[in-house]
C-alpha cells in the first residue's frame, strides 16, 4: 500500500485501504478481453470463459506485470496452467504477435488499436475478474502535499461523467 514515501497510488482491489486510514477515490474501469487472430477456432464466440482458452498457446506480458500474475492466479484457481510461447513488454507487441498467429492473449479492451491491428478479433470474457475497477488511494487530505492534491485533482478531472 502507501508507504511513508508515497502519497498516491493507483490500482485495483484497493478498497481495504479505507481500513488502513487511507482515502479511496473512484478512478476508472476497464474490461479484459481475449484477443485472437481472425480465423482462429475461438472466433465463433462472442463471450468465453478464460479457462476455455487455456488449451491454446498464449502470449504474455512480462512476468512482473500485474496482468500476468492475475491470469496465472485465474488459471491456477481452475487447476490449470497457461501455455506461454512468447513474453513481450507492451500491448502493441502482444497484438503484433497475435496478428502473426503466434498465440492468443488477454489484454484490456482499451489497449487494442484496431487501426494498427487489422485481423484481430476481440472476445469478451465471462469471468467476473475480467471487469476491473481502478481506484486512486491517498493519504487523508490534511496529510497530502500540494503536489499530491494537484495530481489527484487532475486525475479525477479525467474521469468522464459528472464532476467529482
Amino acid at each position: 500500500m502507501l508507504g511513508n514515501q508515497h502519497e498516491l497510488g493507483i490500482g485495483t482491489g484497493l478498497c481495504d485501504a479505507v481500513e488502513r486510514g487511507l482515502q479511496v477515490h473512484d478512478y476508472h474501469w476497464d474490461e479484459l478481453v481475449l484477443m485472437v487472430p481472425m480465423g482462429h477456432p475461438l472466433c465463433q464466440h462472442r463471450v468465453i470463459a478464460f479457462s476455455d482458452s487455456l488449451s491454446f498457446r498464449h502470449i504474455a506480458l512480462h512476468t512482473d506485470s500485474p496482468l500476468y500474475r492475475m491470469l496465472d492466479h485465474a488459471a491456477r484457481s481452475d487447476s490449470q496452467t497457461i501455455q506461454y510461447d512468447v513474453h513481450v513488454k507492451s500491448f502493441d507487441a502482444v497484438c503484433w504477435m497475435i496478428q502473426a498467429h503466434m498465440g492468443i492473449a488477454v489484454i484490456p479492451r482499451k489497449a487494442v488499436s484496431y487501426t494498427d491491428g487489422p485481423g484481430l478479433v476481440s472476445i469478451g470474457l465471462s469471468d467476473s475478474w475480467a471487469s476491473r475497477r481502478f481506484h486512486i488511494i491517498t493519504r487523508p487530505t490534511p496529510y497530502q502535499s500540494a503536489a499530491c492534491r494537484s495530481l489527484l485533482q487532475f486525475l479525477r478531472a479525467q474521469i468522464p461523467g459528472p464532476a467529482h
